[in-house]
């Protein structure tokens, strides 16, 4: 099940979606997380310079924060019936070294991945790799 931005993982409907399509699998499954990371783009440092970066940024991560502890429940509950997580960042994103991230990853022993788009044929939709 795709769970979107429509579906609204902030609301108790939503996280109540989320939770369901959990206990609904027959097989232990895999849950992909690829919650924003904007917040954590080493990119952000040259936005400092920019008007409002400071709210923006507030905003953005009091959104990663609620998005993370609906995740969490949700991660927990997957993790239980013998599911995995799998989170989709990029690797210098500093959401990684957030507390709640690496509690998680160290709760549910998450395993380090590293995956590069192009090295997969990745392309952007006018044929450039990624």
């Amino acid at each position: 099940m795709r769970l979107t931005i429509a579906d609204d993982l902030l609301s108790k409907s939503g996280l109540k979606k989320a939770l369901q399509a959990v206990r609904g699998c027959q097989e232990p499954c895999l849950l992909w997380a690829s919650l924003p990371c904007t917040w954590g783009s080493p990119l952000q440092a040259l936005n400092r310079r920019h008007p409002g970066h400071k709210n923006r940024m507030s905003r953005l991560f009091k959104a990663f924060k609620q998005l993370w502890a609906s995740l969490e429940d949700v991660a927990r509950a997957n993790h239980k019936r013998g599911g995995a997580l799998a989170i989709e960042w990029p690797k210098n994103c500093t959401l990684w070294q957030q507390r709640c991230v690496k509690t998680l990853v160290e709760e549910l022993d998450l395993q380090k991945a590293e995956a590069h788009g192009c090295a997969m044929g990745l392309k952007t939709p006018e044929g450039k790799p990624l």
